[in-house]
């Protein structure tokens, strides 16, 4: 029964249940991401580093950013990945054979990846607009700009490398409705694993400069490639 309402759902309202998933996917993506950025360990009195509570850790969280992060994905699943999908099977037929889902892996690949990228790249450069308001969208766009030129190209390759499997079981198996979900869902499993590796990365190298001033939500995000 409930799977059944869950089904409806998607299909009389795909825009709106897309939103919805796609918002509480991306803030609480960002949350994990926040989270394994900071340090798991703190020092108290004596100087005995002791294990942080979930307390603390949130106090440290920006909430903002999530939620900024949350309406990102309202825009992406909730009504680009739901128009994205229905073009693509418009174009390409609904047929689930090799054939059709290859030249939907393709074109997503070729097309549909460097325009998330880069939608991507101008929401976390717009970060500086949310913290320091007064900063001009010159130099929002000039920090987007530099942001695309340095990470477009990599950002790509790691894309290429896990999201044509993830896609092949989207368009093969998944119900169109229900794509823009399943992919976030992808997302941010995919992110987690990204976010903890870079941490365990940056713990294993805290006498290098490069590593001691950390790693911020958005360059995980980045790397993520959707």
């Amino acid at each position: 029964m409930v799977h059944k309402s869950f089904s409806n759902f998607f299909q009389k309202y795909p825009i709106a249940a897309n939103a919805v998933s796609g918002f509480c996917i991306f803030a609480f993506g960002d949350i994990l991401s926040q989270s394994n950025n900071l340090p798991s360990n703190s020092t108290n009195t004596k100087g005995v580093g002791t294990e942080r509570s979930i307390r603390e850790i949130g106090a440290e969280i920006d909430f903002r950013r999530s939620l900024y992060c949350g309406m990102y994905g309202i825009g992406l699943n909730g009504v680009f990945l739901t128009k994205y999908y229905r073009i693509l099977e418009r174009t390409f037929g609904t047929g689930q054979n090799l054939s059709t889902v290859g030249k939907k892996i393709v074109v997503d690949e070729l097309f549909g990846a460097p325009i998330f990228l880069c939608a991507f790249f101008a929401m976390t450069s717009s970060y500086r607009k949310v913290d320091e308001p007064e900063r001009s969208f010159e130099e929002l766009f000039s920090r987007f700009k530099d942001t695309a030129e340095d990470k477009l190209v990599i950002s790509w390759m790691a894309d290429a490398c896990v999201w044509p499997s993830v896609n092949f079981i989207t368009f093969r198996y998944i119900p169109l409705n229900m794509r823009p979900t399943f992919v976030g869902c992808c997302q941010l499993v995919w992110n987690y694993w990204l976010a903890g590796y870079v941490r365990a990365n940056k713990e294993n190298n805290t006498s290098s400069s490069s590593t001691s001033t950390g790693v911020n939500t958005s360059t995980v995000y980045e790397t993520l490639g959707r």
